[in-house]
């Protein structure tokens, strides 16, 4: 069995310099782009610490990049280019998801969207 494409669904909103400072999660940020978008928990436990984020979502993060043959196809909903926060497999109904939504939006009023794409794995 070689490597494949696997289906992904995810909820999540767009972050850059800005949107991070005004998050108060900018220190996190600048270290996730320096180890080159790898470890995602940086920006989680960032965002755990100032938002109380639920116990149970998966946080991940992404500069979802537009390459032949990449890690990334078909995006739908996100634009290619672009960096964002998303939770896996969730639709916004889930406990908590609203005030912690509500908590976010005292600072930024980030835009969630739904997504989906195929992911190499």
């Amino acid at each position: 069995m070689g490597m494949q494409y696997y289906p992904e669904a995810a909820i999540g909103f767009q972050i850059d310099e800005n949107i991070a400072q005004a998050l108060g999660i900018s220190e996190a940020f600048t270290e996730w782009q320096n180890d080159k978008y790898k470890d995602a928990n940086i920006i989680a436990r960032a965002l755990q610490e100032q938002f109380k984020m639920p116990p149970g979502f998966e946080l991940s993060a992404m500069l979802f990049r537009s390459e032949r043959g990449g890690e990334v196809s078909g995006l739908e909903g996100f634009e290619y280019g672009k960096t964002y926060v998303y939770f896996r497999d969730m639709t916004g109904k889930e406990k908590g998801w609203k005030p912690f939504l509500n908590r976010l939006r005292k600072k930024f009023d980030v835009q969630v969207e739904k997504a989906t794409w195929s992911e190499f794995g």
